[in-house]
């Protein structure tokens, strides 16, 4: 084995060894929270039934069931463009040849989503980081047939580690496949693979072997590795060989890895499920003994006098004779106190929610009734402000990426338009779900709704203060925070053109006012102006 193979092997070992310092944490909030997880961690040999049979309370589960279909019911929507590009300099947006391009970026863009798996994986992915609170996508493009293909990726088989700035850029990972799988996908290479794998992919194609991947700078100065291409090298290796499979690169890095909250020089995250983990296992042992307590009290314990031993009838309608009323069926004092078991229980089942925001996805969803459209906007926006920082970082260190990775295959298919010269600067994604929508009116409209209620009596009182106001400008403004569509608003110069048609209307009404007028004073008011006459001269 050369020493590029050794150095590989031995980051690899590394970043696992630190992969694994997490797997007790993650293995407890998957229990709790994403049962879906929990065969992770488990034996081959076990099921998911028996390891969830020590689970007496779903609270923590629907919490993040809660939160993650909120995050992306309310971001993510295949039936609406969801999405779009948009230039960071407010000028160059203006541009017509700027909105066509990207007019044309949109649909291409919304296109190939639709063809990918992307809204089939992207809530699993998203529950993923709200639990264990680090999801990694891999987003590659399918040689067959050019769509693009996002595979969340194991969490106990994903290594991950982090720049100076905190961004992940660098990604060992152990690929658990079928033999058979993986000489298919290792076709172009199959020389460089072992002959233990071949056999194997002959003989027992569904046994698993395990392939090595490394995703990392290619330009990193301490550790340079032949063969590589682009900025990011990719290496593939099977586990237990001396040879490379394939050595390559990619142009940008080609995982998208969200961490729900950073805490110091931590590379793995935490989230909602971390907080809420001792009360989630608190709220599990008291369940437990509220159950227990429950199947007492319907079910007590009995005291049967010994004579009725093989005697007793305890079925429905069953008859037990006896002549001692002393000495009867008589069931067990079970000495507990439900309500107040029950009062703790709900107690410790808020704690667990505080950390999803369950209240708050709920409100969302209610503020319907006895409010105006108006008012309901305003509250929405106040409950979607506390989500804010949780879906900002969703949308900037997962989504933003993933539709990046997106552009740039499509780019690279030709199928994106060409990039005009006028494009200059920074180009960035707009979100247009409903939380995105909510949050924008609310920040870019409230000081126009606080001014005008305002400004509402003093315009009584002096009309002329209106006249401070760009009226056409304001409200284009609002229509747009407000997502009413661009194309159905008229341009700057249109509004100006219309001012200009109805000012030089009303000017030549004016002037046939004051002509009829004129006609009056002669006493020749009755009679129809002759076209051919001074008069008719001066009316134009």
């Amino acid at each position: 084995m050369g020493a590029d193979m050794k150095a590989l092997n031995k980051r690899h070992e590394k970043l696992k060894e630190d992969n694994k310092k997490q797997h007790d944490t993650w293995e407890s909030i998957a229990k709790y929270f994403n049962p879906s997880l929990s065969l992770l961690f488990a034996k081959e040999d076990t099921d998911e039934e028996e390891y969830a049979k020590d689970v007496f309370d779903t609270t923590g589960i629907e919490s993040a069931n809660t939160m993650a279909d909120g995050i992306v019911g309310n971001s993510i929507s295949k039936s609406i463009p969801w999405v779009g590009m948009y230039a960071l300099d407010p000028e160059v947006n203006k541009k017509k040849v700027i909105q066509s391009f990207f007019q044309k970026v949109n649909y291409v863009l919304l296109g190939a989503l639709a063809r990918s798996n992307f809204y089939n994986v992207i809530s699993s992915y998203t529950k993923m980081g709200v639990t264990i609170a680090t999801a990694t996508m891999y987003v590659e493009e399918d040689e067959r047939n050019g769509n693009c293909i996002f595979n969340l990726r194991h969490p106990t088989e994903t290594y991950i580690d982090q720049d100076w700035y905190g961004n992940v850029d660098t990604i060992y990972r152990d690929i658990r496949i079928g033999a058979r799988a993986a000489a298919n996908y290792f076709i172009k290479e199959k020389s460089s693979l072992s002959p233990k794998l071949l056999k194997m992919a002959e003989e027992s194609p569904f046994e698993r072997v395990s392939i090595r991947h490394a995703v990392f700078p290619a330009k990193d100065e301490w550790f340079k590795f032949p063969g590589v291409t682009g900025n990011v090298a990719s290496v593939y290796w099977e586990a237990d060989a001396k040879d490379i499979i394939r050595a390559g690169g990619f142009d940008s890095f080609p995982f998208v890895t969200w961490r729900y909250r950073i805490e110091g020089s931590e590379k793995y995250g935490r989230g909602p499920s971390h907080d809420a983990l001792p009360d989630a296992k608190g709220l599990n042992a008291m369940a437990k003994t509220l159950l227990q307590a429950a199947h007492k009290a319907a079910n007590p314990p009995l005291n049967i006098p010994s004579e009725m031993k093989n005697n007793l009838r305890n079925k429905p309608g069953g008859a037990n004779y006896y002549q001692d009323p002393g000495r009867i069926v008589m069931p067990w004092n079970v000495a507990t106190n439900y309500p107040v078991g029950v009062d703790q229980w709900d107690r410790k089942k808020k704690q667990v929610q505080a950390p999803f925001y369950i209240d708050n996805w709920k409100m969302l969803s209610q503020l319907t009734q006895r409010m105006t459209a108006i008012e309901v906007s305003e509250r929405k926006g106040e409950q979607s402000a506390l989500i804010s920082t949780p879906l900002g970082k969703y949308e900037s260190e997962a989504l933003d990426n993933m539709l990046f990775k997106v552009f740039e295959i499509e780019m690279k298919n030709g199928n994106m338009p060409d990039i005009p010269n006028e494009l200059a600067g920074d180009v960035g994604w707009e979100y247009n779900g409903v939380l995105a929508q909510t949050q924008k009116r609310t920040l870019l409209n409230n000081g126009a709704r606080a001014t005008m209620a305002e400004m509402e009596n003093i315009m009584k009182i002096s009309p002329e203060a209106a006249m401070v106001f760009n009226w056409p400008n304001t409200i284009r403004e609002i229509a747009l925070n407000n997502g009413f569509p661009a194309d159905n608003l008229y341009s700057e110069q249109e509004v100006q053109k219309q001012k200009e048609e109805a000012m030089a209307a009303q000017q030549q009404q004016q002037k046939v006012d004051q002509m009829e007028q004129v006609g009056k004073a002669m006493g020749g008011a009755n009679q129809p102006i002759d076209p051919e006459s001074a008069m008719a001269g001066m009316m134009q």
